[in-house]
């Protein structure tokens, strides 16, 4: 069985008649062999050779005593068959697990000791550092390593998206950085107090990432191309590989194809200089943001594939801010591919009302527009993305909404304080586990919906209808004022919930259909609810309910049980944090952070304190605006590190938004604080 010994020469190094040694001895046990870097093979990834040296391992070193690692990228575990190989996947620990602080540490001690030098090669200001001459090189004491160690373990939740060493680097950097500019305080810690933080933005972090990601690879090309494949057409190129891995299949074919971008990045003649680009070549389709990728040297033969989705669409604003520089691509073709972008919610959601200024905010709410009306459900889906992200106050820059289109995903949208009519209406829309709060539908017609785990809270409905939709769909606090919802699907029972709910104006409830084939469900529940007329509200033989004995709903004129008012404002308040989600279980998530505008929103008692003073409330007991604008986070977030007490005050909380009743020192606390500010009599 045992192969020539001029494979294992060629494939494995080991020369001449020790190559049938080797093999037995791999063989039967005695010797261990580890193999690492499998992608390098040939300065590229070459999924022929790394085929041919896993036939050789397997063929000719395996045994029952044999042991064989390998180490390498996810691409190679594609080619190992389960029958004879067993995989491990392995991943940097997150911020809750006891080895991150021992990780974060030694990564602290490696990057900060020479990162004047390091940040001198990122292409690019960052960090509001213009001239990095400025930074000191000097070596950081124990006093600030341990307050880089400090922060990073505290905002790593909330500004380290990916657990890669990059981003781990990234906010070593971006701690030093502050730290050698002018001695800024990392972390600020007051007794009774929520601490204070340095808090650069997501946008910076994600770029930093990437940018140091392109100082690694400097010297891992082929030294034939050494001298082009510096930091800043490196990250040039990944902007426009960002474009082409997002763009949809019609908008792609449009673009240059990846060498192409390439030649011109680099500025090399293909016919003078063809090694030198296919140093480059091989060389970017292994880059460490990137899958690797094989390819022929045929100008469209790979498609780029980012490894995070943080550093994709972070590389995705660059784009546009940089889209008058795209290679061959007039500025309106890139901005309406970025426009069109799929899986960027994150660029519209975080990044873009992070980074744009009001004009440019404007320009990308016109591109979106416009690709929207041209059919995009992409684009229609990011137009929505950005809109609810903005604060209320911007919403007027994105100009007219944008149309939804036929298939936008709105997956996990969260909206709140929107007034939304009839450009709203939408027909085969996405909007599985969204959050729709405190928004006002005027005549918005919703059909063939998918709702799957939706929550709509605080939501009043004027007219329209929402008709041949998928749930489970919880509607809470909400008023339907002449609104037709009808014939629903899905399989869960009840299918959809509504509590403390208000019907008028000749709204109606009708269910004509089966919810599924073959069963007979639940189609509606009410909870608290009240309606002008309950016995007209409800229509059709498929509701899963005996029309004329509704539990849960009652007259609109029925005299309801008084709860105090201060009750009613801090669930209300606290109901950001403590969102209900939809289904059998109706379970409460437990948030981290809201956006501070949301508090306030909604029906509250006359007399009630405003939005600022509820602001204020919370920050008393703990809450903190963790150094982000228009933020405020949890006691019990990775950013405040409350520790223990944060844990047992999201639980205190939890309990009085599940029952209504139990009143632990936290709630006690804020319901006097309530009591005091509001100005009901």
């Amino acid at each position: 069985d045992v192969c020539s010994s001029d494979l294992i020469a060629g494939r494995l190094g080991v020369l001449g008649s020790d190559a049938d040694v080797f093999a037995a001895a791999v063989r039967a046990g005695l010797v261990d062999l580890a193999l690492d870097g499998l992608d390098e093979v040939a300065g590229r990834y070459d999924p022929t050779v790394v085929g041919d040296v896993l036939d050789v391992l397997r063929s000719t070193l395996l045994g029952p005593s044999a042991r064989v690692f390998l180490s390498g990228r996810t691409t190679e575990s594609s080619l190992l068959k389960p029958e004879w190989s067993t995989q491990l996947g392995l991943t940097l620990p997150g911020p809750e697990e006891s080895d991150f602080a021992e990780f974060v540490e030694v990564v602290s001690k490696q990057v900060a000791e020479d990162w004047a030098t390091v940040f001198r090669q990122v292409p690019e200001p960052m960090l509001g550092v213009d001239d990095t001459n400025d930074l000191a090189d000097q070596s950081p004491t124990e006093s600030e390593l341990e307050r880089i160690l400090e922060w990073v373990q505290v905002v790593f939740e909330d500004l380290g998206k990916d657990r890669s060493l990059f981003f781990v680097q990234s906010l070593v950097g971006a701690a030093r950085t502050y730290q050698l500019a002018g001695n800024r305080p990392l972390l600020i810690r007051a007794a009774d107090k929520p601490p204070q933080l340095a808090r650069p933005s997501t946008y910076d972090i994600a770029r930093l990432a990437a940018a140091l990601a392109c100082v690694r690879e400097v010297n891992k090309v082929e030294s034939i191309a050494r001298d082009r494949f510096n930091a800043r057409n490196q990250l040039d190129l990944l902007t426009w590989f960002a474009v082409l891995a997002s763009a949809p299949d019609a908008l792609r074919n449009q673009l240059p194809p990846p060498n192409a971008l390439t030649r011109e990045v680099f500025d090399v003649d293909t016919t003078q200089e063809n090694e030198v680009f296919t140093a480059l070549i091989r060389q970017m389709q292994k880059h460490a943001l990137l899958y690797a990728t094989g390819g022929t040297g045929k100008a469209a033969d790979w498609r780029p594939a980012f490894l995070s989705h943080w550093t994709r669409n972070a590389l995705l604003v660059r784009a546009w801010q940089c889209r008058s520089h795209c290679p061959g691509v007039s500025s309106d073709l890139l901005g309406s591919t970025v426009a069109s972008s799929e899986q960027a919610e994150i660029a519209f959601e975080v990044l873009f009302p992070e980074v744009l200024d009001d004009t440019e905010l404007t320009a990308l709410s016109d591109a979106l527009r416009l690709a929207a009306q041209a059919g995009s459900p992409e684009a229609s889906a990011n137009y929505w993305r950005l809109y609810a992200a903005v604060e209320p106050e911007k919403r007027g820059l994105l100009g007219e909404p944008a149309p939804l289109v036929e298939m936008a995903d709105l997956s996990e949208l969260e909206i709140s304080g929107a007034s939304l009519g009839p450009p709203f209406s939408a027909n085969m829309v996405v909007l599985v586990e969204g959050q729709l709060v405190d928004c006002t539908f005027d005549s918005a017609d919703l059909t063939s919906l998918d709702l799957t785990n939706a929550v709509v809270t605080g939501c009043t409905f004027k007219g329209g209808r929402i008709t041949h939709s998928t749930g489970p769909c919880l509607f809470e606090d909400c008023v339907f004022d002449g609104t037709e919802l009808s014939d629903f699907d899905g399989r869960s029972d009840p299918l959809i919930q509504f509590i403390n709910c208000e019907f008028k104006g000749g709204a109606r409830v009708s269910q004509t259909r089966e919810a599924w084939t073959g069963n007979y469900l639940k189609v509606f529940d009410f909870d608290d609810c009240t309606a002008e007329a309950p016995r007209a509200l409800l229509e059709g033989d498929w509701l899963g309910l005996d029309p004329q004995h509704v539990p849960g709903l009652q007259r609109a004129d029925t005299p309801k049980a008084g709860t105090p008012p201060e009750q009613t404002v801090l669930r209300l308040t606290l109901k950001t944090f403590f969102p209900r989600r939809a289904g059998d279980d109706g379970q409460r998530q437990a948030r981290r952070y809201i956006r501070s505008s949301a508090l306030g929103r909604g029906a509250f008692p006359d007399g009630s304190p405003s939005g600022e003073a509820l602001f204020d409330i919370l920050r008393s007991v703990g809450f903190t605006d963790g150094g982000r604008a228009r933020h405020l986070y949890a006691p019990w977030s990775g950013l405040v590190a409350g520790g223990e007490s944060g844990v047992q005050m999201r639980n205190e909380l939890l309990e009085f938004m599940v029952n209504g009743t139990t009143q632990g020192t936290t709630v006690k606390a804020l319901l006097g604080k309530i009591r005091k500010a509001a100005t009901w009599k």
